[in-house]
């Protein structure tokens, strides 16, 4: 089973209710927004460090290209906002759109303007551990409602009729499923739980 999750650059420009696909030409030029291109110029920024990979590599490239620097910095989704709300960087990498406190935020000072980049996606996946009474198990299927409980419903057990109905054939254990997540403000618990919810 896979999720696929957007990631984006929040950066200067304006303001948009939707991102829209923009080649990564597009953001790099928008990051570059009002940046001389004198030699060594440096735009910074924080985030998604999921994003950290693809911006590494961008870094070396817009260094070749343009003679400028990038320093990034992976800190999380929820940490490239706040830095890019607080002015402190000129881009933020973020799984998460800005949250309705956030945009009130924007809205009721005089903070500058953004444009949301989408500048790479991928899948989001659940890895298990599991042991039968036959040995281990590596392939399992889940729907979307069961992989959700398993969520929600801290009782559920891998044995589960609707489990057991979506892998016939597989003999699941009579244990109870013990979910692993993260606490932060992380976006692959957002991707996760706007999936769950929608």
């Amino acid at each position: 089973m896979k999720i696929l999750r957007r990631r984006a650059l929040v950066a200067p420009g304006f303001r948009t209710a939707s991102a829209i696909t923009l080649s990564v030409i597009v953001a790099v030029s928008v990051l570059c927004t009002g940046v001389a291109h004198a030699a060594g110029p440096t735009v910074t920024g924080t985030g998604s460090s999921f994003a950290a990979l693809e911006i590494e590599q961008w870094k070396s490239d817009v260094a070749n290209e343009y003679d400028i620097a990038i320093n990034y910095q992976a800190g999380g989704s929820t940490q490239g906002r706040l830095n890019y709300l607080n002015g402190t960087v000129d881009f933020g990498a973020s799984d998460i759109e800005f949250q309705p406190d956030e945009q009130n935020l924007i809205n009721s000072s005089s903070r500058r303007d953004f444009v949301y980049v989408p500048v790479s996606a991928g899948p989001l996946a659940f890895m298990f551990n599991l042991t039968g009474p036959s040995g281990r198990i590596s392939d399992l299927s889940l729907s979307r409602r069961d992989a959700c409980r398993i969520f929600t419903e801290p009782e559920i057990k891998w044995n589960d009729p609707s489990i057991q109905a979506t892998n016939p054939g597989v003999a699941l254990p009579d244990k109870k499923i013990r979910p692993v997540v993260r606490n932060d403000g992380s976006g692959t618990s957002y991707v996760l739980s706007e999936y769950c919810i929608n």
